[in-house]
């Protein structure tokens, strides 16, 4: 009787253990805007999990919603009856969604905790006892724009045979198109610590393993691509059994280009397992094309192939990427892509079509303005190779990611055409209708005539020989350049937004333009600044081929200012007013034909922001309003700079120290507008002042 009691007891804690033992493998959590709703702050939660199908039933999941700047807890809520699927013999996905209201613009932190792994986890020490804890950092700001966190469409569930070398990939995709990165962390088990006692996978043993070549074992992650090696695992913790559960996590994060940098706005924890036999089967290889870059409008179409060494195995090629879904969630305006046969996670295990060894199948993709976007496609493959139902748990896979960048196609029926009678070129083009990411078009000049030589690559940044000379709006169809060297000979192009090789046009005919007929504003220099009331000298070089010049009128824009009838040419403009102001002459020959010049552009203004402390100068700063360069001379050394827009983002700037207490700031490409100029001084106090960039 105690023998039975004793046992009956034994029981009665196994079981109590087991009801409270989900045994978790895997998970994330995703938030996505809510579009229906008219509130901002609405977005649907997607908490998915991977329990082992011998733990209890998880029926429900709690959600912390948190501020990412403190522990204090905005919101708990629970979601109950998950979409359930049976992934892998012994693995059922939980998918709970559910709608939150986020209060305020902020960064919060979305998180779910469970009391337990599941057993037997080598790297994590008594992980059916130690908490699963994920979660997701969003930062929710309409300034921003929308804010999507990635989706990882590849379930967090792998298989590792010891000795060959192991890859995943999350399949990660951000239907807003920001920049992704990636980096390993430690397993969570609460919202502020990592699993106690966690090992990286490939320390773990003895044995360790070694690298398919030989070596020392590897784990790292692309942080690019986000493809996850570890090559390759050993035997450490198989025994009878015949395999070994790891756990690891990485993080996705998500990065938004604005107007002052990148600014992080979201990270996504996946935690997931990898387990690992020993057996004598072997990987297949998946065979992917080049990364290559194609101008929207293109049917991108390609063979991936397969092979598997193991001759009597067949393969089947599949992808999880985000082109090929249907979800209008993702592009809403065009058919997906296709891959046929097609393998995906939405065809059901039993029609999954396994080929011939090597295997092939067709992609095609074609691609609209729609696809357009500053980061490439991040297209995974994998392969997969057939066993029977007695040996599923040996099928490995092998996943390559193919990397497609969609660009602007380039503008066309580009034309260009002088006009001697104010010496400029006129450049026209047809109207462009695909939409841009920062709404503009690029203008290209080359001031000779030799034939272009540069190779279109994803890499390239600019058009070799070739300068910037402007930008217009995409809805502009025209550009007047007024900035060529008289009597030189010039070809131009446009670009699509951003500069890249497959979005520049088709060069213009060589442009000749006459050097005998001008009219030209020799002094001031372009851009110069003088103080308010000064006096102007305005001097001119003006000639024709039939005929002496008769005069040569000077302008403030369209005011005329005075005339001059013998060289050399010259007004002196009195009492200038502060503004900016643009000059320009008008040269007439004797028979009343004239040209003129391209307008010099000069600033007249007082120095402002002049601190007097103790009845001395302390600053002075110029020009102001400015174009490219802040001139500043201080009494008192600088310690730094700082420029800071009217929504309080900083800018880096690059100083130039040009002597004792002189400073020369340069914004570069810094957005024009009203800033605030900031200067901390090595014996003083900082001072602030406002600067207008033009």
């Amino acid at each position: 009787m105690k023998k039975i009691a004793f046992f009956l007891v034994a029981l009665g804690l196994f079981c109590a253990q087991r009801a409270q033992a989900t045994h978790l493998r895997a998970g994330q959590i995703t938030a996505v805007r809510d579009v229906t709703n008219l509130n901002v702050f609405t977005y649907v939660i997607t908490l998915t999990l991977y329990r082992e199908t011998l733990g209890v039933n998880q029926p429900q999941a709690e959600l912390v919603f948190r501020q990412a700047n403190g522990q204090a807890i905005i919101a708990q809520q629970v979601v109950e009856n998950p979409v359930r699927r049976l992934v892998k013999n012994m693995t059922e996905e939980l998918v709970f969604t559910m709608r939150f209201n986020f209060p305020s613009p902020g960064k919060y932190i979305v998180s779910f905790t469970e009391a337990n792994r599941t057993a037997d986890i080598v790297n994590i020490a008594n992980s059916v006892n130690t908490p699963f804890h994920i979660e997701t950092m969003i930062l929710v700001n309409p300034a921003l724009g929308v804010n999507n966190t990635p989706l990882l469409l590849n379930p967090p569930i792998d298989a590792a045979i010891v000795g060959q070398r192991f890859c995943h990939n999350a399949a990660a995709f951000d239907v807003d198109g920001d920049s992704l990165a990636y980096r390993l962390s430690v397993p969570g088990q609460s919202r502020t610590g990592a699993v106690a006692g966690y090992r990286s996978p490939e320390t773990v043993g003895p044995p360790l393993g070694q690298q398919e070549a030989g070596g020392t074992p590897t784990f790292a992650i692309n942080p690019l691509t986000g493809d996850v090696c570890w090559d390759a695992p050993g035997s450490f913790g198989i025994g009878e059994r015949g395999f070994a559960n790891y756990n690891i996590a990485f993080i996705v994060e998500e990065w938004r280009k604005t107007t002052a940098g990148y600014v992080k706005i979201s990270e996504t924890a996946r935690d997931m397992q990898i387990t690992v036999w020993n057996h004598t089967n072997r990987r297949p290889e998946v065979i992917v094309p080049r990364d290559t870059c194609i101008v929207a409008g293109t049917d991108l179409r390609a063979i991936i192939r397969a092979t598997d060494p193991d001759r009597n195995q067949q393969t089947r090629i599949s992808s999880e990427s985000a082109i090929f879904s249907a979800l209008r969630s993702v592009f809403p305006n065009q058919s997906p892509a296709t891959l046929d046969p097609s393998n995906n996670s939405t065809r059901p295990v039993s029609e999954y079509v396994f080929q011939g060894n090597p295997a092939q199948s067709s992609f095609r993709w074609q691609t609209t303005c729609q696809h357009i976007r500053d980061q490439p496609y991040d297209v995974v493959f994998k392969a997969d190779d057939e066993v029977s139902l007695l040996t599923q748990p040996f099928q490995l896979a092998d996943i390559k990611t193919w990397r497609v960048r969609v660009v602007n196609p380039p503008p066309v029926q580009l034309q260009a055409q002088a006009q001697p009678e104010n010496q400029t070129i006129r450049l026209t083009w047809q109207p462009y209708t695909c939409p841009i990411p920062n709404r503009s078009l690029t203008i290209w000049r080359k001031a000779s005539c030799a034939t272009d030589s540069f190779t279109p690559n994803c890499n390239q940044t600019a058009p070799a020989g070739y300068t910037l000379i402007g930008r217009v709006d995409a809805t502009q169809t025209a550009f007047i350049d007024s900035t060529f060297d008289v009597g030189r000979s010039h070809v131009y192009r446009i670009s699509a937004g951003e500069f890249h090789a497959y979005s520049l046009s088709e060069p213009t005919p060589c442009v000749a333009t006459d050097g005998r007929l001008s009219g030209v504003i020799t002094n001031p220099a372009e851009k110069s600044v003088f103080r308010t009331n000064a006096t102007v000298t305005i001097q001119a070089n003006a000639s024709f081929p039939d005929g002496r010049v008769a005069k040569v009128e000077f302008y403030n824009g369209s005011e005329k200012l005075g005339e001059d009838n013998a060289p050399p040419y010259i007004y002196e403009w009195k009492g200038v007013p502060s503004g900016n102001h643009w000059l320009r002459v008008q040269a007439f020959d004797e028979t009343g034909k004239s040209v003129t010049s391209r307008a010099v552009n000069i600033t007249v203004n007082d120095i402002v922001n002049a601190i007097e402390l103790n009845g001395y100068p302390w600053l002075e700063l110029a020009p102001n309003p400015f174009w490219e360069t802040l001139n500043i001379t201080s009494q008192e050394p600088v310690q730094s700079f700082r420029l800071v827009n009217m929504l309080g983002s900083s800018s880096s700037v690059s100083v130039q120290h040009r002597g004792d207490k002189s400073y020369e700031i340069n914004t570069g490409s810094l957005a024009p507008g009203l800033y605030w100029l900031e200067i901390n001084y090595r014996q003083r106090a900082r001072s602030v002042h406002k600067v207008v960039k033009h």
